[in-house]
């Protein structure tokens, strides 16, 4: 962990976590856990490049933390467990951390927090660019939007927002609808970090998102948080943040006596995964 902002002290940050990033990251569960009909019905497929370095935003007013007036915004940016070796020379392997900002208040609605998603790019200079692609949470409602709509918001959200210490850059991620999927490959070759794309994220139904890799990478071995759910042989998936990312993929018999004999008394616990490429879900690592 590292701390750009020398204001920005382990009390604060473990606070903000516990009080703050904790809820937003449960409200967003709840609300895409499949118990609820969404209002929002979206049927057009939407396409990300990007070079699987997925990152978090959580952006939050300093007065809640102080419990005093400021005007002064914490920006704590973590990564995706969905992060697996990369094979691009540019991007770091296995590196990713969590790390803080602090900045002058320009994010509209920071008093309530706000939960973002994107991917983090590391340019030749060294700097980093944070390109958003999601609007999940702000303040305690999920941002029950189309994704163009989100994607809007976002545009609308960082337009006072500039490099925010010589180093680091917030922008917002190109994508592509399946209505105009002729532009993809205007896209990639035009991105300003094309050589840094090894797959695409694909958004359908307006949130459900998955990967697909376009380069060979081998899936790193991750310890997930397993909540069992009501039917047999289904268990949800968080990270360490508590964010939702996927149902846990069984694979026969093997498997299934496995998670059963761990989760027989308990209703979480810790296991060891990797990343199915070939049916996009998290399966559990036996033998660790």
């Amino acid at each position: 962990m590292s701390f750009i902002a020398k204001s920005v002290n382990f009390s604060q940050t473990d606070f903000l976590k516990a009080n703050f990033l904790a809820k937003a990251a449960e409200t967003y569960n709840k609300a895409y856990s499949g118990e609820r009909e969404r209002p929002v019905k979206e049927h057009t497929t939407f396409f990300v490049p990007n070079n699987n370095n997925k990152y978090y935003l959580f952006v939050i007013n300093k007065s809640l933390i102080e419990q005093r007036g400021s005007a002064f915004d914490i920006l704590y940016f973590f990564p995706s467990s969905y992060l697996c070796t990369s094979p691009v020379a540019s991007v770091p392997v296995n590196v990713a951390s969590d790390f803080y900002i602090e900045t002058e208040s320009v994010f509209s609605g920071s008093d309530g927090g706000l939960l973002l998603e994107g991917y983090l790019y590391i340019g030749a200079d060294g700097k980093q660019t944070m390109m958003l692609t999601d609007f999940l949470v702000r303040g305690d409602t999920v941002v029950d939007l189309d994704y163009p709509l989100r994607h809007t918001l976002l545009v609308e959200l960082i337009r006072n927002v500039g490099i925010l210490n010589n180093h680091t850059k917030i922008t917002v991620h190109p994508f592509v609808s399946s209505e105009n999927d002729t532009l993809m490959s205007v896209i990639k070759n035009n991105f300003v970090f094309c050589d840094q794309l090894v797959c695409t994220e694909v958004i359908t139904d307006g949130y459900k998102k998955s990967l697909q890799l376009e380069m060979p990478i081998e899936p790193v071995e991750i310890n997930q948080i397993i909540v069992k759910e009501k039917y047999p042989d289904t268990y949800s998936v968080l990270d360490k943040y508590g964010l939702k990312c996927g149902i846990l993929y069984i694979k026969g018999i093997s498997e299934s006596r496995y998670m059963r004999g761990i989760m027989q008394f308990q209703q979480r616990t810790i296991v060891p995964c990797k990343f199915n490429n070939t049916f996009r879900k998290w399966q559990p690592v036996l033998n660790s």
